[in-house]
């Protein structure tokens, strides 16, 4: 079975063992747990009170670091350029040799979406942990056709308020995906800030 579901009966979680991710139903509601080569998570997806099992706390482990301003400054500029034309951007970053790569793939840009041209094997979308993607103008909010789209394993990440012609800051709004659930996070967590960047979850603990 890809998909597994777990009972919480001590505070100690076993290993993740499902091909794809598992369902563990705790005391203090559901998460859905997930691991690959580079990172494991277990976000709460549901809360509540079930009797008779142990609580279980979110965590999000990673095995890379901080990835450097220079990239953010790169994909800073590409957006900025695209919301000249009033164009979305994608951007992919890869762990590779213990350092971080920043991809741009081919890419089929409009106003309101992007698609990289490619998503097989060996392709910059399939080695991709970060996935992160431009609103020009627009709020660095995820939209449904986001959710719709970001159903993987990895972090997700949005940058709005981008204004060439006007001296705006603009803002970065990141999540970890577990396969059609999400969970926000800390931009600083995950990236190096380029002084202009702002962080939509700095409030988050």
């Amino acid at each position: 079975m890809l998909v597994r579901y777990h009972l919480a009966t001590t505070h100690e979680l076993p290993p993740i063992t499902a091909p794809l991710y598992e369902y563990v139903f705790a005391g203090n509601g559901i998460f859905k747990r997930a691991r690959r080569d580079l990172m494991s998570a277990t976000i709460p997806i549901c809360s509540g009170r079930i009797s008779g099992l142990a609580p279980v706390k979110a965590e999000f482990i990673t095995n890379f670091g901080i990835v450097p301003a220079t990239a953010m400054t790169q994909i800073l500029e590409i957006a900025s350029g695209a919301a000249k034309e009033g164009l979305e951007s994608l951007f992919y970053l890869s762990f590779r040799a213990d350092r971080w790569e920043l991809e741009i793939p081919r890419q089929f840009q409009t106003c309101n979406s992007v698609e990289p041209a490619e998503k097989g094997r060996g392709s910059p979308y399939e080695r991709a942990v970060i996935e992160i993607h431009s609103h020009h103008r627009m709020p660095a909010r995820f939209s449904r056709a986001d959710d719709s789209d970001e159903t993987g394993f990895r972090i997700y990440g949005v940058i709005g308020n981008i204004n060439p012609a006007r001296d705006h800051w603009p803002m970065i709004n990141l999540r970890l995906g577990v396969y059609g659930d999400w969970w926000s996070l800390r931009a600083d967590r995950i990236l190096e800030m380029p002084l202009r960047l702002r962080d939509l979850n700095a409030d988050l603990e």
